[in-house]
């Protein structure tokens, strides 16, 4: 291996450090969104187990998905109202 191959390797690991350190905050936001959507998909599962049988159900799909990981519970329980009006 050269010294130049070497000199390569170090900046391209200084480069992805400083890209990783840099979208730290943004990365959380985003895990922060997909975690939260995963569990507000669980409890939708949860509460149409109990509740499918009453006709009360709500598709679990992006958009579901989209409202319970940026509003969380409320989130969840305005699609269950939106459910009963329409």
């Amino acid at each position: 291996m050269s010294s130049e191959s070497i000199i390569m390797y170090m900046i391209g690991i200084c480069l992805l450090f400083t890209v990783i350190i840099f979208f730290s905050d943004k990365f959380k936001v985003v895990g922060k969104f997909i975690f939260n959507g995963i569990i507000g998909s669980v409890c939708i599962y949860i509460i149409n187990m109990f509740f499918s049988a009453q006709g009360i159900f709500i598709g679990i799909n992006m958009i579901t998905f989209a409202v319970a990981g940026l509003l969380g519970i409320p989130g969840i329980v305005s699609l269950y109202i939106i459910n009963a009006f329409l």
